[in-house]
């Protein structure tokens, strides 16, 4: 009953923002889809593949294809965070993120950095 509650309430907060909504030009619009879009697959796909393919994967499109900046710069960014999110939350914190998937590949880094 409250989550229902708590949702309807958070609902009418968004009402004064469908008039921004309108008012924001086509193509600004579909920016803000295709984002929110990807972050949502994003999200889905931790559970599946984990946060240190998803995380890359949505990079690589939100740098790429939607900044449209340089392979060199996307690669490097894209390659770069999930490998000092690594370090930093699941050897530095002991920290443990979703791996779905791909944990299995995780073990020899564990038996090589614990």
């Amino acid at each position: 009953m409250t989550i229902g509650f708590h949702a309807l309430a958070a609902a009418l907060m968004l009402l004064p923002s469908a008039a921004v909504w309108v008012a924001w030009p086509r193509r600004r619009r579909a920016s803000w889809i295709a984002v929110a879009g990807a972050l949502a697959v994003s999200i889905g796909l931790i559970h599946v593949v984990g946060v240190y393919v998803s995380v890359p994967l949505f990079l690589i499109y939100y740098i790429r294809f939607l900044g449209r900046h340089s392979w060199f710069l996307t690669l490097s960014i894209s390659l770069a965070t999930p490998v000092v999110t690594f370090l930093f939350f699941d050897i530095a914190l002991r920290i443990v993120l979703p791996k779905g998937y791909t944990e299995p590949l995780f073990y020899p880094l564990y038996d090589i950095l614990l």
